[in-house]
């Protein structure tokens, strides 16, 4: 099965956001910070090749609640007020 690049990025931006959080609770903040950085980035690429149309639905309203949390995550381990997402 091939996976279409949305997955891949998605997959990707998921298990780094796995090793943040392992970082973070084993005490390595700044690993934490730049894991969670990295699943940040890739989530936003995957969102960013969905089509704002009907049709990406559901799948681009659940990237980008993903992408929201993301930012949220990684905004508290760096101790700065999370982005708004559009």
């Amino acid at each position: 099965m091939i996976k279409s690049k949305v997955q891949e990025r998605h997959e990707q931006a998921m298990m780094l956001s796995d090793q943040a959080m392992v970082a973070r609770i084993n005490g390595d903040e700044e690993r934490a910070v730049v894991l969670a950085r990295q699943a940040l980035e890739y989530e936003s690429q995957a969102a960013a090749l969905i089509p704002d149309e009907k049709a990406s639905e559901p799948t681009r309203s659940i990237l980008s609640q993903q992408l929201k949390q993301l930012s949220e995550s990684s905004s508290t381990l760096k101790g700065t007020k999370s982005p708004t997402i559009g």
